[in-house]
């Protein structure tokens, strides 16, 4: 294996696939395959990273968001999505019993288009969930912030795409209230198939902790709620916590593969750069 970072496929250096290969064979040996300390680990880690006070390791992207949506309880309400997203986003919003309504993008952002959510807020709506396509945080989302405000409507980040974007200075999955994670094999950082939950929230990391589990108590055997198997195991975590080590390394080479074609499509006149 190369130590050069490839754009096109998920990276691990030697150095790091020899010490995965080692704690692979611990997990293996003592036969905790799931929920041990490489997941809690990796929830520390991730979470000082996003600079959330609570991390949550789910088994995807997609769970995550209906994770999240369950614990801010959309049953029989309306959630608002931008068209510019994956099918997994508006699925969250039916699985966890709510209505997507979609709204238009802004030319500009590719980002929520302010006058469209605020034409398409009703009595029924709940929340919003912004997503980050392509790691971009739009230059809007303070605006999108203040009419979640006045509106008293939760804001969830679909940050699928966004490890390691920044806000002035605050990271992706910790601008509102709850942030979702995919650590799908094309995703800055991977772990095959994974994702994680962020969020300064105690009653909703409480909340999404249990559902996780099967809907089961916190603190007790009980089964109080309705939750699935949404676990993330302990070979995922291991793999995350070295791509966690390097995201920042990650998102630099990005950068520069970005800046090679903004300077090229830069000289055509028909193609406009935002």
């Amino acid at each position: 294996m190369s130590d050069i970072i490839r754009g096109n496929q998920p990276y691990f250096s030697d150095k790091d696939v020899k010490k995965i290969l080692g704690e692979i064979g611990t997990v293996l040996k003592n036969g905790m395959l799931t929920q041990g300390g490489y997941l809690q680990e990796f929830e520390s880690s991730f979470s000082k990273y996003i600079g959330s006070e609570f991390g949550l390791g789910v088994n995807s992207g997609g769970t995550a968001l209906e994770i999240a949506l369950r614990a801010l309880n959309i049953h029989d309400k309306e959630v608002i999505v931008p068209t510019d997203t994956f099918m997994a986003t508006p699925n969250s919003v039916l699985l966890s019993g709510g209505t997507p309504v979609f709204v238009d993008i802004d030319k500009q952002t590719f980002a929520i288009d302010i006058t469209d959510l605020k034409r398409k807020i009703t009595d029924k709506t709940k929340g919003v969930i912004l997503v980050h396509m392509f790691g971009i945080i739009p230059e809007n989302i303070e605006e999108i912030i203040q009419v979640c405000k006045q509106k008293n409507l939760f804001l969830v980040e679909d940050a699928a795409h966004a490890h390691g974007s920044t806000y002035n200075g605050i990271k992706a999955g910790n601008i509102g209230d709850i942030g979702c994670f995919s650590f799908y094999a094309t995703k800055v950082l991977t772990s095959g198939e994974g994702g994680a939950i962020t969020t300064n929230n105690n009653k909703l990391n409480n909340l999404c902790k249990s559902i996780r589990n099967h809907g089961k108590s916190n603190s007790e055997g009980n089964f109080v709620r309705l939750g699935n198997n949404y676990r993330l195991s302990e070979i995922p975590s291991i793999l995350a916590i070295y791509q966690s080590k390097r995201v920042e390394e990650f998102v630099s080479h990005r950068n520069k593969i970005s800046e090679i074609y903004t300077n090229f499509l830069n000289d055509l006149d028909f193609v406009k750069i935002y």
